[in-house]
């Protein structure tokens, strides 16, 4: 194909189009690790042929049907959004976090501070304090976890709407804590409602292997669930365990041993690929909301428990935000706390220590009292 000539021939685009379309459907093989670069190697090209194509103008488009640069701006189109239907697996980045909800969680911790640091400096610090945050922005939105962003622009809101609604600290110290406590058990109670009224949705219909190369690095697939990311499965599994042990759970530690009694029969043989194939729990390895997984291993008696102590712990942070010691800090460090309790709704977070970041933000966000100075 002639690089100087403005067109690339309908013969040409369906060939390549199809190659990089055969190859995207084995992204999910590696992750996307080894096909995700065709995918934007194939966004690229087509880019390059419509800018090219735009400049030469649309008279000659005549036998090649649309203008070439409207046909390449659609196909770009697909393919852009082919990248957001494989749930970031082309971009997510993980960092030395190995998963990127993980990555994400540790961002969404630290991005409100960065942001902090950045209005409330001067001068050529709040430059580089800007940059580091917008650094951090990046890092957080290329990671592509949809849990974290969910988290942090829910808790952001929040923490902002109670700040220009003006409350006083003995609503929100009465409030507050209620709120935080319906909140988790809302986290938990409602996944299983939802299945209790449609077991259906948590009943694994068919999977199947996405690679042949070697079974240990396999990816299984449950494409039937993705709509919500296989999340209604695990909300089945829970539901089944807590049906038979709904207040002290089935004990801390014993989820791996006790699961196989409580799944289908496609998830039980999802399970046994994992222990023969890999020599380990993938996809069961947790039920993917800590406040599901909590309930299930300590029961009703122990989350209520569990439930008191983080109540107790972040409550006098939001009766905090009404009084004069607040600062663009408290609000930030709130921020990071709520979207951490938002985002494991959907995922597991307290691993790599995240915890005792989580609890250092939660009494740093707590205003300190400052004594008078003494002439």
């Amino acid at each position: 194909m002639d690089g100087s000539y403005p067109h690339y021939r309908l013969a040409d685009r369906d060939i390549l189009d199809s190659f990089y379309g055969v190859r995207n459907r084995g992204c999910h093989s590696h992750g996307g690790k080894r096909t995700g670069p065709l995918e934007m190697g194939r966004i690229s090209f087509l880019l390059r042929s419509c800018f090219r194509s735009s400049r030469a103008g649309t008279e000659e488009s005549g036998a090649f049907g649309p203008p070439p640069q409207w046909d390449g701006s659609r196909t770009c189109g697909h393919g852009s959004r082919s990248v957001c239907a494989s749930h970031g697996d082309y971009t997510s980045a993980f960092a030395t976090f190995k998963q990127h909800n993980g990555f994400s969680a540790y961002l969404s911790l630290c991005l409100p501070s960065a942001l902090a640091m950045a209005f409330s400096s001067r001068g050529r610090s709040r430059l580089l304090y800007g940059v580091f945050a917008l650094l951090q922005m990046a890092a957080f939105v290329k990671a592509y976890s949809r849990g974290a962003w969910m988290g942090l622009a829910a808790a952001s809101g929040i923490i902002f709407g109670l700040k220009a609604l003006q409350l006083g600290p003995a609503f929100l110290k009465r409030y507050g804590g209620v709120c935080v406590a319906t909140f988790m058990f809302a986290a938990a109670a409602t996944p299983l409602v939802v299945i209790s009224r449609h077991p259906e949705m948590g009943i694994l219909k068919d999977w199947s292997l996405l690679s042949s190369e070697d079974p240990s690095k396999s990816h299984a697939s449950t494409r039937g669930a993705w709509d919500t990311s296989a999340r209604p499965l695990y909300w089945g599994a829970a539901y089944r365990i807590f049906r038979v042990h709904p207040w002290v759970g089935i004990g801390p530690g014993n989820y791996a041993r006790a699961l196989p009694s409580y799944l289908d029969e496609n998830s039980l043989k999802l399970l046994n690929y994992e222990w023969d194939a890999k020599h380990r729990m993938d996809f069961w390895s947790h039920l993917h909301s800590m406040y599901l997984q909590m309930l299930v291993e300590f029961g009703l008696v122990g989350f209520l428990l569990w439930s008191l102590a983080m109540t107790t712990l972040i409550m006098p942070g939001f009766a905090a935000l009404s009084k004069a010691g607040a600062t663009f800090f408290s609000a930030a460090f709130l921020i990071s706390v709520t979207a951490f309790l938002i985002h494991n709704t959907v995922d597991i977070l307290f691993v790599s220590s995240f915890d005792l970041l989580f609890i250092t933000l939660a009494v740093m966000s707590r205003p300190l009292p400052f004594p008078d100075r003494q002439p």
